[in-house]
C-alpha cells in the first residue's frame, strides 16, 4: 500500500501489519490512506497479504494458517482435519460466520456461511484469495481484544 508518505519520516507510506510506517514504526498514517486499524488492532491489507503468504506452498497451503490460527483462537474455534501430515480441511467458526477449506486436486476452496440464530444469511464458495480477504477482514479488529491471537498473527507476519 503506497498512498502518499508517512506524515512523521516522510518515506513512500507502506504500512506494517500493526498499522504503523514500515520505516519509522511510527504511526505517521496520511490522509487517504484508508482507515486505521483500532489501537491494539491489526492492518487488514497487510494481514491479508500475510495470510496469502503463509498459504503459497501448492502442497501443504492450510498448515501454517491452521498452526497460527489454531494458536491464537483455540481448538474449540478451529478444527483442522489431517491426512498423511497435512492439513486437508480447515474449519474455523467465528460467531455467526463459519469457514469450512478444504483442499481439493484443484486447490483450496472454502464454503463460506453466514448465518443468525440459525437462520442462514449468506453462504458463498471462495477460492484461497477470497478466504485470505475474508479472513483479514475478520481477524484485524479481533486482535484488539485478544492478545493471544494478536501475538500468533504477529509471528505470521514475521
Amino acid at each position: 500500500m503506497d498512498n502518499g508518505h508517512c506524515t512523521e519520516c516522510g518515506a513512500p507510506w507502506q504500512s506494517d501489519i500493526t498499522g504503523s510506517c514500515r520505516w519509522c514504526r511510527r504511526p505517521g498514517r496520511p490522509i487517504g490512506s484508508g482507515p486505521a486499524p483500532a489501537p491494539g488492532g491489526l492492518d487488514p491489507a497487510v494481514l491479508c497479504a500475510a495470510l496469502v503468504q503463509c498459504t503459497a506452498d501448492a502442497q501443504r497451503p492450510l498448515d501454517a494458517l491452521s498452526i497460527a490460527l489454531v494458536a491464537g483462537l483455540g481448538p474449540q474455534v478451529v478444527r483442522p482435519v489431517e491426512d498423511g501430515g497435512r492439513v486437508v480441511r480447515l474449519w474455523v467458526g467465528l460467531g455467526g460466520l463459519t469457514y469450512d477449506a478444504m483442499l481439493t486436486p484443484a486447490g483450496v476452496v472454502v464454503d463460506f456461511v453466514h448465518a443468525v440464530r440459525g437462520v442462514v444469511l449468506k453462504r458463498e464458495r471462495l477460492d484461497l484469495g477470497g478466504f485470505a480477504a475474508e479472513l483479514a477482514l475478520q481477524l484485524a479488529p479481533l486482535a484488539a481484544r485478544a492478545p493471544q491471537l494478536r501475538a500468533a498473527l504477529l509471528e505470521l507476519a514475521a
